[in-house]
Parts: structure tokens; sequence; C-alpha cells
């Protein structure tokens, strides 16, 4: 009589999924953290120089935020664009 193998546990594998899920997310945030820092601190601080150089004040610093806006958006987007898919393709998995 030979022994029957052991059940494989889905609990294992749904939380080992979640885990990876998890992981995923947090290194996606990092990721649009500093993206969102860059983009947003570098035009209105060029802006403010810019200001400060030419003695033009606020002109500058109003369009570096402006800018920093539209990046903004534009950071977003891409992140919610790339990791979709991801998370569309886990989500079936289940």
């Amino acid at each position: 009589m030979t022994p029957s193998p052991a059940p494989s546990s889905n609990k294992t594998a749904s939380s080992d999924m979640g885990r990876n899920l998890q992981g995923e997310f947090i290194m996606a945030s990092v990721n649009m953290g500093w993206q969102l820092a860059v983009v947003f601190l570098v035009p209105i601080v060029g802006g403010t120089l810019l200001d400060s150089h030419f003695k033009t004040s606020p002109i500058f610093t109003i369009i570096g935020f402006m800018v920093a806006i539209a990046a903004t958006v534009l950071v977003i987007r891409r992140q919610i664009q790339l990791n979709s898919p991801k998370l569309d393709s886990k989500e079936t998995k289940r």
C-alpha cells in the first residue's frame, strides 16, 4: 500500500499570490513616489530659480507649477496603465 500524496493546499498558493501582489504593489508605489517627487519638484524649483535670475517673480514659478501638475497626471496615468494588466491577469487566475 503506497501512501497517497498530500493534498495540495490552495491556501498556500493563494497566500503566496497575495504576498506577490503585495510586493508588486509596494514596488509600484515606491516607483511612483520617487517619480512624482522628481516631476513635481524639478519644474517648481526650476521656475523659482529662473524667477530669481530674471527678476520676474512669480511667472516662471507658476509655469513650473503648471508643468508639474501636467507631469504628475502623466506619471499617475502611466503607472495605472503599467500595473492594470498585471492586476487583471492575476485576478482572473483566482
